[in-house]
């Protein structure tokens, strides 16, 4: 047992508690129920990712962290990841019949969560490190399909009962970083935006009316918003690594703040 796997201790009832919380993880029938279990029988994150045929292990941190949370009620670092694991709590606590100590682990983990999220301090160093690699992903200039959305988006979820959110899709050949730019920045928008993901293969064009029409299969809605042009989808970024892997493309991270959809 690691460290951050270790039981709630004092008042809250110690290992009853973890144990508690540990069985709800192994009955889970969502996306963390699923890397719970594989992480539980030993697999390393790439072959989680493989067993449950995701291209790439980035999800696998972050749905690891989130039950690591859980269990010891230590909330991550990142705000954007103590939001969205603060969403799952809520979750919880809404829809679970819980034991008086482990409810009550719950709402102080709850507490904490929040309190990592909304700080102003971590915010904007996250923010900073984000704009600062956004830079680089765009100074590069790669022809591909980009995938951005805005903080307030990742922080608060378009859609809280999946956990996806509004990511723009779009394709970007000559003069890639211009034109990305361009789309995405708007004069009424108070916050610059966050690039996650460069995908990268021959044809640009053709992979972007692929990853859409998988979109729009898979009923990731579209924005509704008049304004926000047809590149923008309720999705997950764990989605989206898929489809495109599934269509000979490379993934280049740029930010990597998985979307946790189940």
């Amino acid at each position: 047992m690691t460290d951050a796997m270790a039981a709630p201790s004092g008042e809250l009832g110690g290992q009853s508690v973890a144990d508690e919380i540990r069985d709800r993880l192994r009955d889970d029938s969502t996306r963390l129920g699923d890397v719970y279990r594989l992480v539980e029988q030993g697999l390393e994150p790439t072959e989680v990712a493989q067993r449950l045929s995701v291209p790439t292990a980035g999800f696998v941190y972050s749905y690891r962290l989130m039950a690591e949370t859980l269990i010891s009620g230590i909330a991550p670092n990142g705000p954007v990841l103590a939001g969205q694991f603060a969403g799952r709590v809520r979750k919880w606590l809404r829809e679970g019949i819980w034991s008086v100590d482990a409810r009550a682990h719950l709402e102080s983990t709850l507490e904490r969560l929040e309190a990592v999220a909304e700080r102003s301090d971590i915010r904007e160093e996250e923010s900073r490190q984000a704009s600062e690699s956004t830079a680089r992903g765009e100074e590069s200039g790669i022809p591909g399909v980009y995938v951005y959305t805005y903080p307030h988006y990742l922080r608060h979820p378009y859609e809280p009962s999946s956990g996806r959110t509004l990511l723009k899709v779009g394709q970007s050949g000559r003069d890639a970083a211009n034109r990305a730019v361009s789309q995405v920045r708007g004069t009424f928008v108070p916050e610059d935006p966050w690039l996650l993901r460069i995908y990268t293969c021959e044809n640009v064009q053709e992979l972007e009316r692929s990853m859409h029409s998988a979109i729009d299969a898979a009923d990731h809605d579209r924005s509704p918003g008049r304004r926000a042009g047809r590149e923008w989808f309720v999705t997950s970024t764990k989605f989206l690594d898929v489809i495109a892997n599934l269509a000979g493309a490379s993934v280049a991270f740029v930010n990597d703040f998985d979307v946790l959809a189940d």
